[in-house]
């Protein structure tokens, strides 16, 4: 059984990237940020990388899967750069646009049916505010947008 996480991931980056018209590929990038591609302190950059609890089949017939994978959203900004008021109303302002295109945009592509918004296999759909800071580096505030998709035939069961 193969899963098809690798549309599920370029569906979201686009979508992303054209709410935010960013269309730079290391401001909307697929995968963990390092402190080597956070440089960019002078712009909000997006990451978007799996959940850890990332795949789960929710229903399965004899050939086919539903499953929800679960996708992060990463929106990350240098706080020390910027006015801390500043900061938290683009984070707000961003991260409302991004999640009114996922909730609205029930054709994903592929095999995404929709985003689980409501938790019906999943957690829900939601966000999380945050801090960290790099050892003798900058100080980044970022929001975590959870995005469980409800996924048709991305994998085949073979007998």
């Amino acid at each position: 059984m193969a899963f098809d996480i690798e549309t599920t991931l370029k569906n979201i980056q686009a979508l992303v990237a054209k709410e935010l018209d960013l269309q730079a590929p290391n401001v909307v990038r697929i995968g963990q940020l390092r402190s080597a591609t956070m440089e960019l302190d002078e712009k909000l950059t997006a990451a978007i990388f799996m959940a850890p609890d990332g795949v789960d089949v929710v229903q399965a017939t004899l050939q086919k899967t539903i499953e929800v994978h679960k996708v992060v959203v990463r929106l990350v900004i240098n706080l020390l750069r910027f006015d801390p008021e500043e900061v938290e109303l683009l984070l707000a302002r961003t991260a409302s646009k991004v999640m009114e295109a996922l909730c609205g945009d029930f054709d994903l592509g592929a095999t995404v049916r929709n985003v689980d918004v409501a938790g019906q296999h999943s957690d829900g759909f939601g966000a999380r505010w945050g801090n960290y800071a790099e050892e003798n580096g900058p100080l980044w505030r970022y929001v975590d947008i959870l995005v469980p998709l409800i996924v048709d035939d991305s994998a085949t069961l073979v007998a």
